[in-house]
């Protein structure tokens, strides 16, 4: 939540697909810290992906710019 709070207004909204409970869909909402995808586009749309992705570290710590702070200062 907080990170929604930081972004105020710029979140973008984005949706792709049909209306019905059976179309294919997907939606994706983004900030500059965040991003998160749900995709139901397979089997009927009874199938689902979903991502949320924090741009600041998601992927694991940044290990070898830990090492150099510590190690070659």
């Amino acid at each position: 939540m907080a990170q929604i709070k930081n972004a105020r207004k710029n979140i973008s909204f984005a949706w792709a697909g049909g209306l019905n409970k059976v179309d294919p869909h997907y939606y994706r909402i983004q900030t500059a810290a965040f991003l998160i995808e749900y995709d139901a586009t397979q089997n009927g749309a009874n199938h689902i992906h979903a991502v949320w992705r924090d741009f600041s570290g998601d992927f694991g710590a940044d290990l070898l710019g830990e090492h150099y702070q510590a190690s070659h200062q």
